[in-house]
């Protein structure tokens, strides 16, 4: 029996963040990813998709739900 996948391309990993705002100013200022999309999605959303240049994966952005996180931070806050 072999383990092997049939999968040979990821396109999109989703990361959930808590400011899309600021997720995307790490990605492209700090990172130095390129923007390949920034359009509207569901009642008032976003759909942010940033990548390192010439990378076929892309990274989406997604406001992360509120789950009472405000009180407590998210991991990687440390204290901002």
């Amino acid at each position: 029996m072999t383990n092997a996948t049939r999968i040979t391309r990821i396109g999109t990993v989703i990361v959930p963040v808590s400011d899309q705002e600021r997720a995307l100013a790490f990605y492209v200022d700090t990172l130095g990813f390129e923007k390949r999309l920034d359009a509207p999605f569901g009642q008032g959303g976003r759909w942010i998709e940033v990548a390192p240049v010439g990378a076929v994966t892309t990274i989406a952005l997604v406001q992360a739900p509120d789950r009472g996180r405000r009180d407590r931070g998210e991991p990687g806050d440390r204290g901002r």
